[in-house]
């Protein structure tokens, strides 16, 4: 990848699986198969590289990718996840298969939502603050109060 002359050299990313959920070796072959041929639709094996990780230290099972942004036999950049809504949807029609096929959870399952959305920048700063080694809170908003009239 590092030898490649493209400003994006490479596509990484995840795919992630809920805490209970068992995946056999002949389950994890299939998937990555299945997912190969999804992101590589009408490419031989032949014409592209991608290497998987299987990570299991989160207390649940994922599986790691990434893959060079060239198509082999040409050298011709590629792209397996252009930006836009279609991809996009490409990939959660994926997912969404691969869940209804192996009974695994939906993260779009309204009974998995949390009942509050805390923002991003919350999140941090309450990070910022364990990282610190200062008292953290069961409420993000109490943490960054007490965070913020610490350091005044």
């Amino acid at each position: 990848m590092d030898s490649l002359e493209f400003k994006h050299k490479y596509t990484s990313g995840v795919l992630s699986f809920a805490p209970n959920e068992k995946i056999t070796p002949k389950q994890e072959n299939a998937i990555i198969e299945r997912f190969e041929q999804m992101a590589f639709a009408g490419l031989y094996a032949d014409q592209y590289n991608i290497l998987w990780v299987r990570y299991t230290h989160a207390g649940h099972h994922e599986l790691h990718f990434v893959t060079p942004r060239v198509e082999l036999s040409t050298g011709n950049s590629l792209n397996i996840k252009p930006p836009g809504e279609r991809t996009q949807q490409h990939f959660d029609d994926f997912r969404s298969e691969i869940n209804a096929r192996y009974g695994l959870s939906d993260p779009d399952d309204p009974d998995r939502m949390r009942n509050i959305a805390i923002p991003d920048h919350e999140l941090k700063i309450t990070a910022e603050s364990l990282r610190r080694s200062l008292s953290a809170s069961d409420n993000p908003r109490t943490a960054i109060r007490n965070t913020h009239s610490k350091s005044h």
